[in-house]
């Protein structure tokens, strides 16, 4: 390691663009008063006299070893076989202790006695393990550490000897025996029977030690292999473990800093897979086995995005559905001052290069990845990233999450420990240290003195380097797939720095506790009061005695169901961060007294089912009583759609150009130059079978499908569209235009790519010649060049033939400048083609009407004359009322003016059977960064607040009733300088709300617009002009939706909608809206909605969804969806 490397550390990351990562997630939300679930517990009530002690010098300090702000790992395990869980605490400097549980929350420190104290070397994670199978808990200490010397990282392993006559266990170290005295960088191991033969393998995950040396080279270090700080998995042969990580498809590069490690059956085909996750440039790893001994690695295929700093994970089943889902932490403040004081983002460049080099997206945000079930294509799973939704998104400086039932309702909770000695992300420390680093190099080469020099350099350092103790968070599952924040409401509000962290009954009481390790404070322990307090919750422990080579049933997974609940875990002990949690597994049952059924399903196929179990006790299940399963597989429901693309064989691939809308406006929310494909479906040539065309991006063509008998699909006249390639295709329409009786085509230009009124943004009209033989009219159209969102078509002045209305939707290079929309009126005659604006004339407010999305022609009050609603960015659900000589803005008595979102789409039908149409209203969604509500609204102004002729961006949020600017120091200033000038800290940056830093009358001259809901809607038609908002909860808010189609899709009578969306370009620093897959809301026929999972709906649709459209084919065929996906390729479903 260089000396640089050593001086620098890590500042040169930390510094890039942007240090804002998202608003504040909703703190203590939904609390109520009520006591306190857990007790903090005093080190003198549990004799846990244990201090994980950190003293930091010029030579042992966290500049030059980074990582020593880690901390160390605990396990919990009844290691004397007095069913009594006992305690194992990572000393990173010192001895660690064993603690034996002598109840009622006392301990016994035995450490010596047991012979387990440590040598030498580094320790960091803790598991235990039945390693020999002698129905002995066991203790497998990973170690790391800046040592040259192999032997002070070699891990130890603890073999328990049994008890001696005073019941305390006694281990001796062994292993060199077993092939475990390995001397990687090691965070944590986990056991497992990766292969099914019986006995348990170990997976090994290892760290990099030089972030500084690894982040600037990591295209060279990505295919180079490295000896010690790559995953390894090892093959338990006979009792020795043999590394067989190449021969399995492990991964081995030099870009690794493995820190979490789960173990999970992912996709449910009965074998373990496993996750690990890593700090810095390197993607997460999901190894998915592939039953023959070897593992695939599909991260990217299964995941949208990811964690960028990702610490600890755990796996669990957040919503008993029986698909496994799984959680990562990350290090993202939760309030306004840390966002701005402690973050910084990440450059532009460097995140799409870490994209090109297939390290996936990575955001610098906790993520909570929902289990969506499998692509029937190759069985891999598919999640949806909900940790914005959730509610957990922002935890600050994390370490452990874990999953477990805290107040016995049935349903996983969260616990996140959290806190950092010394935090060396501090902006202003960075730049300190920067300054402080060439003042040494300057006195070395001037002073002889350079011991005495670089001492005084780490102690300036360190005493300059603030301290970031954080409050543990503890989160109650509200079973809607958000969670509560409960510390407020349960007065846990000490600070620490918690590394490891596990639950275990450690009472015997029937809840679980929770026990955290701590740098330079008493370890935690957490009692809980679940069993005094909620009661009327029960619960079942289950303790498994497994086969001879697995004694603790590593790998069996139980599911129990109750009248109320339906319940997955598998037992796997290393879980959250470095620790290991305890080999009881634990239920909570709600009100249920009995158990319905429970089964458990041995890690060799073996099924034992068990019914009528009472609640509130410890059940013992031993292997011996199980079975090999007979009798008829249980077939599973059919879904509504299933995936027919390959039938279809219409081969197209939107490509979408590259053009950067941030290099012209670097405050941008998201782009606008990816709006496309468009899609028009329609029967062009008569033959009773609906085609379609697709919209090309800048450079590529649009493609005219025409279907064939057999449903195929077949590109025609190609040199036409072509011709028209130098166009952004957003939006485009099937329809008579000249009422000759077939399909003209009309296309909307649009995108951001090129400067305002060009002819890059002239629409296009395609006169139908017969047979599906398209030509274009030139001088159709007025000479209306805007970038435009859609085109609606419909007779509006009631006098036979088809009218138009242009939505406009972004004035090119000027965010959000209202755009203006039009009415074009269709004044064709005697087969020539003429369009006319009229909307001066008939609707002059449509004149800068706004940044328009979508737009639905109807008849909202039965006077035939069809009204519309538009919908756009930073407007409300706008409702025109056409009456029949113009059109009149209502909005403002509609009930709806207030409702200001991101709208992207609107679609309209009598879901109530009342008579009139109500719709159905796509927004951004609630997993996104940005949230609004009308009490605290998400706000954007656009001035030039430095006056240097251009328009500045300001994205705004609030924070317990303060706005402050979105967006952090660094990126403000790149865009407005004035900013370093008049805040020459970040503390004086983040201290500052938005008046203080653009001044209150510069925000009162500013083009000023508010969200007051992302909320995707359900708008009920109450008639008169008079609407009433529903919300519809969960999937459909998991991400923007684009489009939404109507219709009875499951031929039960009642109308249903599918939505479909996703936003993949936003900013950096803003995860991307990508968790949609479409969503199908089956409705009931009275204003209602229920949603289908996408198991359950057959609607696994990836990608970025910006355009749908339903396809008419012969009766022996039935009906498809196409998809229109941004960059993708066409996707659809049958149905």
């Amino acid at each position: 390691m260089n000396k640089t490397s050593i001086i620098l550390g890590m500042s040169f990351l930390f510094l890039s663009c942007g240090e804002n990562k998202g608003k504040q997630e909703t703190i203590n939300a939904g609390q109520e008063d009520t006591e306190a679930l857990f007790t903090l517990m005093s080190p003198n009530e549990t004799k846990l006299n244990f201090i994980n002690v950190i003293n930091e010098s010029p030579t042992v300090n966290g500049v030059l070893y980074e990582y020593l702000y880690n901390g160390g790992g605990v396990a919990v395990g009844d290691l004397n076989n007095d069913e009594l869980p006992d305690i194992y605490f990572i000393s990173n400097l010192y001895s660690n202790k064993l603690f034996i549980n002598r109840g009622n929350l006392s301990f016994e420190e035995t450490t010596l006695v047991s012979k387990v104290k440590g040598v030498n070397g580094f320790p960091t994670g803790v598991t235990m393990v039945d390693i020999n199978a002698d129905g002995l808990l066991d203790i497998y200490v990973c170690k790391s550490g800046d040592y040259n010397n192999l032997d002070q990282r070699r891990n130890e392993l603890y073999v328990n000897k049994g008890n001696n006559k005073d019941g305390i266990p006694v281990f001796e170290e062994e292993a060199s025996k077993y092939g475990l005295d390995l001397p990687h960088y090691s965070t944590q191991a986990a056991f497992l029977d990766y292969d099914k033969d019986g006995d348990l393998d170990m997976f090994l995950i290892n760290h990099g030690i030089e972030p500084a040396d690894v982040e600037p080279n990591i295209s060279t270090l990505l295919n180079k292999k490295s000896d010690y700080s790559s995953e390894r998995l090892f093959r338990n042969d006979n009792g020795k473990f043999v590394d067989v990580s190449e021969d399995s498809g492990i991964i081995n590069n030099s870009i690794g800093f493995g820190l979490g490690i789960a173990v999970g059956d992912l996709n449910n085909d009965q074998w373990p897979d496993i996750l690990v996750g890593h700090d810095y440039s390197e993607k997460d790893h999901l190894y998915l086995n592939q039953k023959n001994g070897t593992f695939k690695e599909v991260i990217l295929q299964a995941t949208n995005h990811i964690s960028n700093f990702s610490m600890g994970n755990d796996i669990g089943d957040i919503n008993n559905d029986g698909l496994l889902d799984f959680i990562s932490v990350d290090m993202v403040s939760n309030n306004n001052y840390d966002l701005k004081t402690s973050m910084s983002g990440m450059s532009i460049k460097r995140f799409q290069d870490i994209v090109d080099q297939g390290l996936h997206h990575q955001y610098m945000f906790n993520t909570l990845q929902l289990n969506n079930g499998n692509f029937k294509e190759n069985n891999i799973p598919a999640f949806s990233e909900i940790g914005k939704y959730a509610g957990i998104s922002n935890t600050n400086w994390s370490w452990a999450p874990l999953l477990f039932d805290m107040d016995n309702d049935g349903w996983q909770d969260v616990f996140v420990s959290n806190g950092i000695l010394r935090s060396f992300r501090n902006n202003d420390f960075v730049i300190y240290k920067r300054k402080r680093v060439e003042r040494l190099y300057k006195d070395l080469e001037i002073y002889k003195n350079r011991d005495s020099l670089i001492k005084t350099y780490y102690d300036d350092i360190l005493a300059r380097m603030p301290e970031k103790k954080e409050v543990n968070l503890l989160y109650l599952n509200n079973k809607d797939f958000t969670f509560s924040l409960m510390n407020e409401a349960w007065q846990l509000s000490t600070p620490s720095c918690t590394n490891g962290a596990v639950y275990a009954d450690l009472d015997n009481d029937g809840d679980l506790d929770i026990i955290g390790n701590n740098i330079n404070d008493p370890a935690f322990v957490y009692r809980n009061n679940a069993r005094e307090l909620a009661s009327k919750n029960n619960y079942l422990k289950i303790k498994l005695k497994g086969p001879e080579r697995n004694t603790l049933g590593i790998g069996a997974r139980i599911t129990v169901e109750t009248n109320e609940e339906k319940q997955t875990k598998e037992q796997y002990l290393s879980r959250g961060f470095q620790s290991s949690v305890s080999e009881i597994l634990h239920f909570g049952l709600g009100s249920s007294e009995k158990i319905k059924s429970l089964k458990i399903l041995w890690p060799d196929g073996k099924i034992q089912s068990i019914s009528g179990v009472s609640a509130n006790q410890q059940l013992n299940l031993n292997y011996a009583d199980a079975s090999i399963p007979g009798g008829p597989i249980k077939e599973i429901s059919k879904p509504i759609f299933n995936d027919v693309t390959n039938i279809v064989q219409a081969d197209y691939k939107h490509v979408e150009n590259k053009f950067d809308d941030f290099e012209r406006e670097s405050l941008l929310p998201h782009k606008f130059s990816e709006n496309g494909p468009s899609l028009a479906v329609g029967d062009v040539n008569n033959d009773d079978l609906d085609d379609f065309y697709v919209g090309g991006a800048k450079g590529k063509m649009g493609e005219l499908f025409l279907q064939q008998q057999n449903g195929s699909f077949k590109s025609v006249q190609q040199e036409l569209w072509a011709k028209d390639k130098n166009h952004e295709d957003i939006s485009s329409v099937f329809f008579d235009a000249d009422g000759d009786g077939d399909l003209d085509l009309y296309v909307v230009s649009g995108g951001n790519e090129e400067m305002e009124q060009g002819e890059y943004y002239r629409d296009r009209l395609y006169e139908n010649l017969g047979n599906g033989q398209f030509a274009k009219k030139e001088n159709a159209l007025p000479n209306d060049l805007i970038s435009g969102s859609c085109v609606k078509t419909a007779d509006f002045d009631n006098d036979g033939d088809i009218d138009l209305f242009i939505g406009g939707k972004l004035i090119p290079g000027k965010y959000p400048l209202p755009a203006s929309s039009y009415l074009l009126r269709n004044e064709s005659s005697d087969g020539n083609l003429k369009f006319v604006n009229v909307t001066e004339e008939l609707a002059p407010f449509m004149d800068q009407l706004g940044m328009v999305s979508d737009a639905e022609w109807l008849d909202l009050d039965n006077d035939k004359n069809l009204d519309l609603i538009i919908v756009g960015e930073w407007t409300p659900i706008m409702i025109v009322k056409n009456t029949g000589s113009e059109f009149v803005d209502v909005t403002g008595q509609s009930g709806l003016e207030n409702n200001t979102g991101w709208w992207f789409s609107v679609a309209s039908a009598d879901f109530d059977k009342d008579g009139d149409r109500d719709f159905i209203v796509g927004n951004l969604g609630l997993n996104y960064k940005y949230k609004a509500s009308p009490e605290a609204p998400f706000e954007v102004y656009a001035s030039d607040f430095d006056k240097n002729g251009s328009l500045d961006i300001v994205l705004s949020y609030q924070e317990k009733g303060v706005a402050y600017p979105l967006r952090g120091r660094e990126c403000t200033s790149n865009q407005m300088p004035f900013i370093k000038e008049k805040f020459p800290s970040y503390h004086d940056f983040g201290m500052a709300d938005l008046s203080t830093v653009y001044g209150a009358e510069e925000l009162r001259k500013a083009t000023h617009y508010k969200a007051t809901t992302f909320e995707t809607t359900y708008v009920e038609n109450l008639g008169n002009f008079k609407f009433k908002t529903h919300n519809l909860k969960g999937l459909p808010q998991f991400s923007s939706v684009n489009s939404i189609l109507i219709e009875d899709f499951d031929r039960d009578g009642n109308l249903d909608a599918l939505l479909s969306g996703n936003l993949y370009q936003s900013e950096v620093e803003t995860p991307r809206n990508d968790a949609g897959y479409g969503v199908f809301l089956k409705g009931n026929g009275q204003g209602q909605f229920s949603t289908l999972n996408p198991n359950e709906s057959g609607l696994l649709v990836r990608g970025d969804v910006k355009n749908t459209g339903i396809i008419n084919s012969n009766s022996g065929i039935g009906k498809r969806v196409v998809f229109a996906i941004n960059g993708e390729e066409l996707q659809f479903l049958g149905y």
